[in-house]
């Protein structure tokens, strides 16, 4: 069974783009006016706010909808999914609601089929976020809930045109080259700046389900022309946003699928994962804190590069006998110029 974790909150910078223009003699200027400091217009750079708290997440899967569903976590305790009990039901409203650690909301998918082979159907689980208007994405982060499975597969696609067409941002994998026909990469050239990368970092990092980890990913960092932000189009239309879209194509993948490997008795389910995104401003703008983005590395596992290439030859038993992941997609931090 499948569980995602809880999207609390949404940090989103402001988009309000102010143009100061010199005032006609038959204007005055206020001294409060905070376009303009001693008679001349200034540069106005819009705070970090929470632009998604309390706003609606659109998804194609909620637990417990259609009458009491069991689910496990990956301590092997199982629970009861139950959207007419307000103790036991997992909305889509706890992605966007207050983000309270003493008490974790969170929003939890249907259940999912285990996958057992290389060529099972994507599981294709959606969450869709409207911003209303026009940001500048700074970065984006997947907060995951603890005793949950961080998503063996997962894109992230913004638009520009309020949904109407989309465009890849970034994408998570232990099977780019299969599933997103892209291979593993952080290397981005000047000539292909707008370039989405597909990477299997989350996979090595922070894949122990009892503590919080998640997924994250600055929208400028490895872009060459970074530094010249101000003055490259490119690069500002590469992080300028309307919606957010976050598909779940794959929510688990056991990994003897991936290469071969005695087979392998299960107690508990694989770790789960859960969203977040946790960014700093300072003043009109932030940083992106890379010390906190994921836990620590699993020690003693090797990486094949050509693992997408290997077909499975064992088959690794599960307590539970279905994936589970949590999800709480709780802030994606933006700034708008």
């Amino acid at each position: 069974m499948m569980f995602l974790p809880t999207i609390s909150t949404l940090l989103l910078i402001s988009t309000t783009l102010l143009l100061t223009l010199q005032p006609t003699n038959a204007e005055k200027i206020s001294d409060s006016d905070p376009c303009y400091e001693n008679g001349r217009p200034r540069r106005c750079i819009p705070d970090f706010v929470n632009a998604a708290f309390g706003q609606e997440v659109r998804v194609n899967s909620v637990c417990g909808l259609g009458g009491p569903e069991r689910y496990c976590d990956t301590a092997g305790e199982c629970h009861t999914c139950d959207a007419s009990s307000s103790r036991a039901r997992f909305p889509a409203d706890f992605l966007t609601d207050l983000n309270n650690p003493a008490n974790v909301t969170c929003w939890r998918s249907e259940s999912q089929t285990q996958v057992n082979s290389i060529a099972a159907s994507p599981d294709n689980v959606t969450l869709t976020l409207s911003l209303g208007k026009k940001y500048e994405l700074t970065y984006i982060a997947l907060q995951f809930c603890p005793k949950s499975v961080k998503p063996d597969s997962m894109a992230v696609y913004k638009s520009q045109d309020n949904g109407k067409s989309w465009q890849p941002f970034q994408f998570y994998s232990s099977q780019c080259k299969k599933l997103y026909g892209r291979v593993v990469s952080n290397l981005i050239s000047r000539g292909n700046e707008q370039e989405a990368l597909c990477t299997d970092r989350h996979k090595k990092e922070g894949r122990d389900g009892s503590v919080a980890s998640r997924i994250a990913f600055s929208t400028l960092e490895g872009r060459p022309s970074a530094s010249e932000f101000d003055t490259s189009l490119i690069l500002q239309d590469w992080v300028t946003a309307t919606d957010i879209k976050v598909v779940f194509n794959r929510l688990y993948f056991p990994d003897h699928l991936l290469k071969p490997s005695p087979p392998t008795m299960m107690t508990t389910p694989r770790p789960g994962a859960k969203y977040k995104s946790g960014a700093k401003g300072k003043g009109g703008g932030g940083t992106y804190d890379e010390d906190e983005e994921e836990g620590e590395e699993d020690e003693g596992e090797e990486e094949e590069e050509d693992q997408d290439e290997e077909e499975p030859n064992e088959h690794e038993g599960n307590a539970v006998g279905r994936a589970q992941g949590e999800l709480r997609l709780q802030q994606i931090l933006q700034h708008f110029r």
